[in-house]
C-alpha cells in the first residue's frame, strides 16, 4: 500500500473541464507529473459527461460538487488503482475534503474553489471550521481562494486590506500556515485587450502545523499556465526534484551591522501598513533588495577592500599624501566592519551557539558550517554484504 507521506497532489482552476484545449492540456499535465490525486474547479458541466475521457487516463471520481448550470463545479479524482484508503469528510460548493489513509499514516486534504463572489466567502470557512474538528491531525488545503494576503501578491489593479486580512483571519482561524511554493509568482492573471495587465497569487496551499511537521519536505510547485488563466498546483509530500526549488527568505544578522539597514526596515514596515504580514513581507523584499544593491556579497567585497588598501599602500610608497591617508584609515575601516560581518556570517551558518560570540575565529565557524554540510550529504550507502 502506498505511503500516504509519498502522494501528489494536482488542483487546478480549469475554467472549464470539456473543451478540447482543456483535455489536452489535462493529458499532458497528468503524463508529465502523475498526480495521485487531482482536484479541479469551475468544471462547468456535470462528470458523467466525461467521465469516458478521464478513465482513459487511469483516473476515478473520489467526490463530486457538481457544476452549477455553468458556474462552479468542484472535482476529485484519484488514480485507478491508488494504494491507499480514501475517505470523503466533507462535500461543500466551495470545497472537497478527503481522508488519505495507509497503515502508517493518515492526513485530510481540503481541494477549494472560494467563491468569486467576495460575499460568499464567509460560507466557506464557516464550513471549514466545521471540518476542523473532524480532522484531528495533518490537514491541508489547496485550491483557487479567489484571494491575496498581501501587496506584493499582486501586481496591477488595487490592492483591498480589508479584503487580505478577512482572507487571512479566515485561514488563521482553522490552524493554517500558507506553505509558500516556488516557479511562478503570480497563479492568475488577466490581460483583457483594452485593460491594464493585472497579476495575483490567488491559488496556493495551506497546512495545519501538524501536516507541517509530519511533511517538512513538502512542498508546492506554481506550474506554468496553458488554456486557463490559473496555474496548476503541485503538491508534493516528498522532496521536489533536486535543483528546481528556489532557496528560502533568510535573514541575514550582518546586515544589522549596517547603518543604513536600520532605515530600510523602518521604511519597510511602513510602506506594509496596520497589516503585520504585509508589513513582514515589506521587510522580506526590501531587506533582499538592500543585500542586492547595498550591502552585497560579503567575499566580494573583501577581495575588493583588500585590492584598493594594496594600491593605496603601494601609491604611498612613492609619493605622501593626506588624502592617500584618510583613504587609507577608511578602507581599514571598512575592512574591519567587512570582517566582522563575515565572522557574524559564518557563526550565524555554523549554528553553534555555545562559541563565545566576539572571537574572530572565522576558521572554526567555517569548518563547523562543512562538517554540517557534509553531515547532511549522502556519500553512499552500503548492503548488507559489506559491498
Amino acid at each position: 500500500m502506498l505511503d500516504t507521506t509519498k502522494i501528489n497532489v494536482l488542483a487546478w482552476n480549469v475554467r472549464g473541464a470539456a473543451n478540447a484545449s482543456c483535455k489536452r492540456n489535462l493529458k499532458e499535465v497528468v503524463r508529465k507529473y502523475k498526480p495521485d490525486v487531482c482536484f479541479l474547479f469551475e468544471t462547468h458541466i456535470q462528470f458523467r459527461r466525461v467521465e469516458s475521457y478521464w478513465a482513459r487516463l487511469g483516473y476515478r471520481p473520489l467526490a463530486i460538487e457538481e457544476a452549477r448550470g455553468q458556474a462552479g463545479g468542484v472535482w476529485a479524482l484519484g488514480l485507478i488503482g491508488l494504494p491507499l484508503t480514501v475517505d470523503q469528510v466533507s462535500l461543500h460548493p466551495q470545497a472537497i475534503s478527503l481522508r488519505f489513509r495507509s497503515p502508517s499514516a493518515s492526513w485530510v486534504c481540503t481541494g477549494v474553489y472560494a467563491s468569486p463572489i467576495p460575499t460568499q466567502r464567509h460560507h466557506l470557512w464557516e464550513h471549514l471550521r466545521q471540518v476542523e474538528p473532524l480532522v484531528q491531525g495533518p490537514w491541508a488545503m489547496i485550491g483557487d481562494f479567489n484571494d491575496i494576503a498581501v501587496a506584493s501578491e499582486q501586481r496591477g489593479g488595487t490592492f483591498s486590506p480589508s479584503r487580505a486580512t478577512a482572507f487571512v483571519e479566515g485561514y488563521e482561524s482553522c490552524g493554517m500556515m500558507d506553505l509558500g511554493s516556488f516557479g511562478l509568482t503570480y497563479t492568475w492573471n488577466r490581460h483583457a485587450q483594452g485593460r491594464p495587465p493585472l497579476h495575483r497569487r490567488l491559488d496556493r496551499a495551506l497546512a495545519n502545523v501538524d501536516w507541517r511537521l509530519g511533511f517538512p519536505n513538502g512542498s508546492v510547485e506554481v506550474l506554468p499556465r496553458m488554456h486557463s488563466d490559473h496555474s496548476p498546483l503541485l503538491l508534493r509530500c516528498c522532496p521536489p526534484p533536486p535543483g528546481i526549488a528556489n532557496k528560502p527568505f533568510r535573514f541575514e544578522a550582518a546586515w544589522m551591522d549596517h547603518p543604513q539597514y536600520a532605515t530600510v526596515v523602518s521604511g519597510a514596515w511602513e510602506k506594509g501598513g496596520p497589516n503585520f504580514v504585509s508589513s513582514m513581507d515589506c521587510v522580506r523584499q526590501d531587506s533582499l533588495l538592500f543585500n542586492h544593491e547595498v550591502f552585497g556579497n560579503i567575499f566580494r567585497r573583501k577581495r575588493r577592500i583588500a585590492d584598493q588598501i594594496r594600491r593605496v599602500q603601494e601609491r604611498l610608497e612613492t609619493v605622501d599624501s593626506a588624502y592617500l591617508h584618510r583613504r587609507l584609515g577608511e578602507l581599514r575601516k571598512d575592512q574591519e566592519e567587512v570582517l566582522a560581518q563575515e565572522e557574524m556570517l559564518w557563526f550565524q551558518k555554523s549554528r553553534e551557539k555555545w562559541v563565545r560570540y566576539g572571537d574572530r575565529n572565522t576558521s572554526f565557524f567555517h569548518a563547523q558550517t562543512i562538517i554540517r554540510r557534509r553531515r547532511n550529504h549522502i556519500q553512499g550507502l552500503e548492503l548488507p554484504d559489506g559491498s
